[in-house]
């Protein structure tokens, strides 16, 4: 009788270690997130930083030799023909010349000439200094509230922008003529220029549609490429790398009245359409993963995760174009994690 219960009792003990055994190895449910394959618009656009400026610029300059009065216009105050005063000027009589005063005259001249000629090379120069001053300044700010520079190196651009500025108004002393003295334009004729990489550029032709945001309104403008600039310059990256960018050229589409609260240099965010399509089948770009040299999603099949190789043709950061391997309706695992396995049990999480 004692034999016949120990029995019974090992026999109840290897059922539970068994169960227990059983239920450690079972594969456990994975919760996962998963969003449908659709058919619809995509739009593959290059995004980037712009600033709007007056279409037109004319420049008014003296006419001849002589002192120039205060210019008491300001940015933004409009000018009537025949009616606003720009400047006032007094001229410098010119001496009565005999041959060989005449003589000394074409000398005196000739010299003026060559001397323009290095003043123009002198306030070009410095204008060119204090651009790439501004832009080591920027990047200066950037580096120091990331704390990645010392304040006396942060410190040293800004005396070096200053300096150049400096420089600049200097190159500008005198008023010779043909020297500049105001810029006039139409603020009611805006354009917008964005920088972009060069590799992007190439793929950006004249005509495409642009969306142009965050610009303070509550809508996205419409705007075209009008312009896409035939030659690049080297820009520095906030981080400190040197890139190469082209100008793109952006004319608004909307009436004037849609954005007659923009001026000159304002800054906006543009998204240029470098491809359309009405009705592409695809899958959120989250839920892509590689396999090899294959892309690849997870479709959920009743409570199994089966894995797809699928085709993947022009992807934006949101959602990408499938060409082969899935069908429209197809629920795929977005945000795949990595204990989802091919047949593995899953659970899709309720919305």
């Amino acid at each position: 009788m004692v034999t016949k219960r120990r029995v019974l009792w090992g026999a109840a003990a290897a059922l539970a270690v068994g169960g227990v055994v059983a239920v450690a190895l079972w594969p456990s449910t994975v919760t996962v997130d998963a969003a449908p394959a659709t058919r619809g618009p995509l739009q593959v656009t290059i995004d980037a930083s712009g600033e709007t400026r007056i279409h037109d610029r004319f420049t008014v300059s003296a006419p001849v030799m002589g002192r120039v009065g205060r210019i008491t216009l300001e940015p933004g105050d409009v000018v009537e023909r025949g009616v606003t005063l720009i400047a006032e000027m007094t001229p410098e009589d010119p001496p009565l010349l005999e041959s060989r005063t005449t003589q000394e005259a074409e000398a005196a001249v000739s010299v003026a000439r060559g001397l323009l000629g290095r003043a123009d090379a002198e306030d070009a120069a410095a204008r060119t200094a204090l651009r790439q001053a501004s832009a080591e300044l920027e990047r200066a700010q950037t580096l120091w509230t990331a704390g990645a520079l010392t304040r006396q190196a942060y410190e040293m651009r800004g005396k070096e922008h200053a300096a150049a500025e400096e420089r600049v108004r200097a190159a500008g002393f005198g008023v010779a003529p043909g020297e500049p003295l105001v810029e006039l334009g139409d603020p009611s004729y805006l354009e917008v220029k964005a920088d972009v990489l060069s590799t992007d550029a190439v793929g950006i032709r004249p005509g495409m549609s642009v969306s142009i945001e965050q610009w303070g309104g509550a809508t996205p403008l419409r705007g075209r490429v009008e312009r896409v600039d035939p030659s690049g310059f080297t820009k520095m990256s906030p981080l400190g790398v040197e890139e190469q960018r082209v100008s793109v050229t952006i004319d608004f589409k909307n009436d004037r009245e849609a954005w007659t609260l923009l001026g000159d240099r304002f800054r906006v965010e543009v998204r240029i359409a470098v491809w359309e399509g009405r009705d592409v089948l695809q899958v959120p770009t989250a839920a892509l993963f590689r396999s090899g040299d294959q892309r690849s999603v997870y479709v959920v099949d009743d409570d199994r995760a089966r894995r797809r190789v699928i085709g993947v043709g022009r992807q934006t950061p949101s959602a990408s174009e499938v060409t082969s391997g899935l069908d429209a309706g197809a629920l795929v695992v977005v945000h795949p994690p990595e204990t989802v396995t091919d047949g593995g049990r899953i659970a899709v999480e309720a919305r």
